[in-house]
């Protein structure tokens, strides 16, 4: 199985001086699957770790949705570590858990849902399949914004 990475903007400002290292996005097919993901100020060990969002094969204690996120118990000295692990154990891990695409949340959560509360009502909708095609209408006391 082919993977890509995508390594994510580097955070900046002040926030960055806690996360100086960008996560990375692991792909099948051009979908988010996972993350390598980089140590952080609370990260005891300053090690790598690797992420995967995976279907959920019995129910748990949130009925919400049909995935989760699994962490690997690897953990590498670096991103290049990390990248060359994810290539070498994909097949593997693909034998073990479904894959789920992460962006298609978006789609399942947000596609057209009006939240309500307070008279002030939230509707979301996207568009393509780009997370940045978001569209979001926020309507209080009968005025809309977009």
């Amino acid at each position: 199985m082919k993977v890509t990475f995508k390594k994510h903007a580097p955070i900046t400002g002040l926030a960055g001086i806690g996360y100086s290292y960008p996560n990375v996005d692991i792909k099948i097919n051009k979908k988010i699957i996972g993350e390598i993901i980089g140590p952080t100020w609370q990260t005891p060990d300053g090690k790598w770790g690797i992420m995967f969002c995976v279907m959920k094969k019995e129910p748990d204690n949130n009925p919400n949705w049909n995935w989760k996120n699994i962490m690997l118990k690897a953990r590498l000295n670096n991103e290049q570590d990390a990248r060359k692990f994810v290539e070498e154990y994909i097949d593997q891990i693909s034998e073990r858990y479904t894959f789920y695409y992460r962006e298609d949340w978006w789609k399942e959560y947000f596609m057209g849902n009006v939240f309500v509360e307070n008279n002030l009502s939230i509707e979301i909708h996207y568009f393509e399949s780009n997370l940045h095609n978001l569209m979001v209408y926020i309507t209080n006391k009968g005025k809309t914004y977009l």
